[in-house]
């Protein structure tokens, strides 16, 4: 285990020796986790039922299982260590004192967990099938389930996820990217990364790529955790641990199909009272729903045919007819006018996007616009 400092990327010193007396026994460690003081709770790779509670200065054994057991995934919440036996079927809650309190074994319609996460007043357990469920902190009440829509989990790899607000980051070793999952219905509206970092290369002439740090760029990502406001991720394959602001798997994703009513808004299904459409080549959407899903502010002056949009410290103002937008003190010229239609204004998608900061992409073969915002 190398203890590396997170402000300075220096390194500190190797801890998890077994044996002071013996200079090459060290723990082999297949999860770990960190507790209070500067103590790490670690799995042992080679003894998978052994868990050691492991400080600068020494390693001793904090608790064994039964020989069956084969832990996999550790987390920490004050006052207890918590621990996933698969083979079993269970979690054991142990006390700092090394003594289990508490074995939760896992319901038949619960098998096969490969994954957990403890919350602050929740337990959610990940199956093999990409069924998440979500139980009180007692572990006695399922509260509902989620089925992730397209999992497909690695056969080799572990599988870690944390749940975040209204969606679910699960780790997609294959892909080298974060899996964004809406947490209600499970549907996978966005992903976060893409293959890359030092150790990258391209097959064809064996030549590395992207070659200094870039925020995103993995090469197998394996575990993720919540650490000081930020997401920490190990990027295994680059030998790496990225620190990602937790704003970076927040955004908003809104899709919209061209004659289509239905729209979707972070994976959930939205139903809209106006219709995008395609005019002289132009993709134009209407501006309300757009706004609201940004969670901006519209108001209309029917005086003055204008629309104003509050939107964090940027105030936009269009007017009907005009190719003029003025946003705060710039104004920017419009490849296509604001209209009304069916009683509802609809605007160039991509003025209105870029002056809400957003990204827009277009499927032409679907027909699909997505707009994506931090």
């Amino acid at each position: 285990i190398k203890c590396i400092r997170s402000q300075t990327n220096e390194f500190v010193s190797e801890i998890g020796r077994l044996n002071q007396d013996t200079p090459a026994s060290y723990i082999v460690p297949s999860d770990l986790c960190a507790g209070q003081n500067n103590l790490l709770y670690v799995i042992d790779q080679n003894h998978p039922h052994h868990i050691y509670s492991v400080t600068p200065s020494q390693s001793p054994l904090f608790y064994k299982g039964i020989n069956s057991s084969h832990f996999t995934h550790i987390q920490y919440k004050h006052p207890f260590v918590f621990v996933l036996d698969p083979y079993n079927q269970c979690i054991h809650q142990i006390s700092l004192e090394g003594k289990v309190e508490k074995t939760f074994a896992f319901p038949t319609s619960m098998k096969n967990v490969q994954s957990f996460f403890i919350s602050k007043d929740k337990l959610y357990l990940l199956n093999h099938k990409g069924v998440i469920f979500v139980l009180d902190s007692s572990f006695e009440s399922t509260i509902r389930s989620c089925t992730l829509q397209g999992f497909s989990p690695s056969s080799t790899a572990k599988i870690y996820f944390i749940p975040l607000e209204d969606r679910f980051l699960v780790v997609n070793r294959e892909d080298c990217c974060i899996d964004i999952y809406n947490s209600l219905n499970g549907v996978l509206f966005s992903t976060y990364g893409d293959i890359g970092g030092p150790n990258t290369f391209i097959q064809d002439s064996n030549s590395q790529v992207n070659l200094w740090f870039e925020t995103g760029s993995f090469l197998f990502p394996e575990k993720i955790v919540f650490y000081r406001q930020q997401i920490a991720i190990a990027d295994a394959g680059n030998h790496r641990i990225q620190l990602i602001p937790v704003s970076h798997f927040l955004h908003t994703v809104i899709q919209l199909q061209i004659h289509q009513y239905k729209a979707s808004v972070n994976g959930t299904s939205k139903e809209m009272d106006a219709a995008p459409y395609i005019a002289q080549g132009r993709t134009m959407v209407p501006l309300r729903f757009i706004s609201e899903a940004f969670h901006a502010e519209v108001l209309w002056n029917s005086q003055k045919q204008e629309i104003s949009i509050q939107d964090r410290d940027t105030i936009i103002l269009l007017t009907i007819g005009s190719t003029k937008m003025r946003v705060n003190e710039d104004v920017i010229t419009l490849d296509a006018p604001p209209e009304i239609r069916t009683s509802r204004t609809f605007v160039p998608i991509r003025a209105i996007s870029e002056a809400l900061q957003a990204a827009v992409e277009w499927n032409a073969v679907n027909q699909i616009v997505t707009i994506r915002r931090m």
